[in-house]
């Protein structure tokens, strides 16, 4: 089955018959079937699938050990220095575009 646009033309034949004016256009006759489609919902479901699997394909995995680092030297007040403020206010006005 093969589906052309509105008025029986795809959008490439319609801009080519709109370059030449001078040719008329030929009458195409369409009539109207009736036909539906209804989308399953095992397809909407793997459509969904389809999505999800997408967003974690591009999420990077989580490195715990190096979060948890992290949290310590927090907690220990390591990055409690002029260097790294300052080194974090610098990144944070790029981001932000200040």
């Amino acid at each position: 089955m093969e589906i052309r646009g509105v008025g029986g033309l795809t959008p490439a034949e319609k801009s080519q018959s709109a370059k030449s004016p001078s040719v008329p256009e030929p009458k195409k006759s369409v009539t109207h079937t009736g036909d539906s489609l209804k989308v399953s919902d095992e397809v909407r479901f793997l459509e969904d699938e389809a999505f999800v699997k997408d967003v974690l394909a591009r999420t990077p995995d989580v490195d715990q050990e190096k979060i948890d680092n992290i949290k310590k030297k927090l907690e220990n007040g390591e990055y409690n220095n002029k260097e790294t403020i300052d080194a974090l206010a610098e990144k944070l006005i790029k981001v932000l575009g200040l």
